[in-house]
């Protein structure tokens, strides 16, 4: 009978002890469940900061292409270039009709003097003016003005440049002639000088071209 009893309490202690080792393994779960909560939002704000980086550093890449697209040559700026650059002719001329006024005694050594300064810092101005815009201004040129793989085409075509150039040179000094001479007046003189000086810019870039496309061809002159 004590051998059964003994056995009946073996059996109870046995199963009480599998009850206990049941019941605590669920109490890991909620520390799992956490940890990998922590992962998925360290993870969630890993993305986001990397995200929040590739915005940013794309609003600097836009802020540069702006800023490059806002310093684009205007034609306002186009236009004032030529202003100055015959602005500049301009003064030249007065200089040269205040040097005739002085020989003739037209006016006093004082006044041509004080004169003459003012006008040359004008021309000092405008000059650093005109140097700070010269390389930026564009000039633009027919498409297929000429064939730069035909040479003779390309010869005949440096020569009608070169003609031109020379009969606008011309052109500019009857200008300055004129105006010196109180022929025109100073406004119609920088009207004239304008459209030439643009006309000149193409023929100068006209000839820049023909040259070079003509000497990588192995023509010599």
């Amino acid at each position: 009978m004590k051998k059964y009893i003994a056995l009946l309490l073996m059996l109870t202690v046995t199963a009480c002890s599998n009850n206990v080792s049941s019941s605590e393994t669920p109490s890991d779960t909620p520390f799992n469940t956490e940890t990998n909560t922590d992962t998925i939002n360290s993870s969630t704000d890993t993305n986001l900061n990397e995200n929040t980086n590739t915005s940013n550093s794309a609003t600097t890449v836009n802020a540069s292409i702006d800023t490059t697209a806002a310093s684009t040559i205007t034609e306002e700026t186009i236009e004032n270039y030529y202003k100055m650059v015959a602005e500049e002719k301009a003064i030249e001329a007065d200089i040269e009709k205040l040097e005739q006024q002085f020989h003739t005694k037209a006016i006093d050594a004082n006044t041509f003097q004080s004169q003459k300064t003012a006008l040359k810092q004008q021309e000092n101005t405008l000059e650093a003016q005109i140097d700070a815009l010269e390389y930026q201004i564009p000039i633009s040129l027919p498409q297929n003005w000429v064939d730069t793989t035909n040479m003779e085409q390309m010869i005949q075509k440096l020569k009608e440049v070169e003609l031109a150039e020379k009969q606008l040179e011309l052109s500019l000094d009857q200008a300055e002639q004129n105006y010196i001479n109180n022929t025109i007046s100073r406004e119609d003189y920088i009207s004239q000088v304008i459209e030439l000086e643009k006309q000149n810019d193409i023929f100068d870039k006209q000839d820049d071209i023909l040259e070079e496309a003509l000497e990588a061809l192995g023509w010599d002159d």
